[in-house]
């Protein structure tokens, strides 16, 4: 009897965890088919981005949830998701909320991500903290807080980049002394764009952290469903360790 007392106890409170899951999950199947589709904006020459589509996909499949991802330049995935006109952004670093007030980061984190500076001249002193960047011209790409955050009352003189390949573009123009990226995107580029360019990673990693999936917060009925479906498939695959 005692056992059977425990058991139920144990499965009431399971049950009573996962009230506002069953409770999004029962809204959802409400809506049915006039579920409109969320639009999240990606970057797509961005590896780190593409992988979080990817990632991403096979969460809304598991909530059952319609979506579609996007391509839109990084400063302007966060003002439209700002605004509504999209429903969210793949991942970001935590606390661009305050900027964006109407953008709310899910909890769990989706990705794992490490910055460092690049260089073309062996010549340049090892970067092992940002400021060590304070003499230098140095580049990053616009909308990347990581970056900005990182340079911002540091360095000297900051260059901004469109993108990742325009970045490094600067880097073999001689315009700037670093470039601040992340390593997979690095990479990937260094096979693909620059192979043989002479570009390398130099010093220490100045950032590590995690990107969180951000909604704008008019769908705060549908995170515990989408965030739930996150745990599961972290639960899966390593997508939190580092590349």
């Amino acid at each position: 009897m005692e056992h059977l007392c425990r058991f139920g106890f144990y499965s009431m409170f399971k049950l009573i965890k996962n009230i506002p899951f069953l409770l999004a999950l029962l809204m959802m199947n409400a809506h049915g088919d006039d579920m409109p589709v969320l639009e999240i904006g990606f970057l797509k020459d961005n590896r780190t981005s593409q992988k979080m589509v990817k990632f991403l996909t096979r969460v809304y499949g598991r909530a059952e949830i319609p979506v579609t991802f996007i391509e839109v330049p990084v400063r302007r995935s966060l003002s439209s998701a700002n605004r509504g006109t999209l429903a969210g952004d793949v991942g970001r670093v935590a606390g661009i909320d305050k900027e964006y007030p109407n953008l709310v980061p899910l909890p769990t984190p989706v990705f794992y991500i490490r910055g460092r500076a690049f260089s073309l001249r062996p010549e340049l002193p090892e970067i092992n903290q940002w400021a060590d960047l304070h003499d230098y011209h140095v580049g990053i790409v616009r909308g990347v807080i990581y970056s900005k955050k990182g340079v911002e009352n540091r360095v000297n003189t900051i260059i901004t980049a469109h993108d990742n390949v325009h970045l490094f573009k600067l880097l073999i123009a001689g315009r700037i002394d670093y470039a601040i990226t992340e390593s997979d995107i690095a990479e990937e580029l260094l096979k693909r764009d620059f192979a043989g360019s002479g570009i390398y990673a130099n010093g220490k990693v100045l950032f590590e952290g995690v990107l969180y999936h951000y909604l704008n917060k008019k769908y705060e009925k549908l995170f515990p469903v989408i965030d739930q479906a996150i745990k599961e498939i972290h639960k899966e695959e390593a997508v939190l360790k580092p590349h």
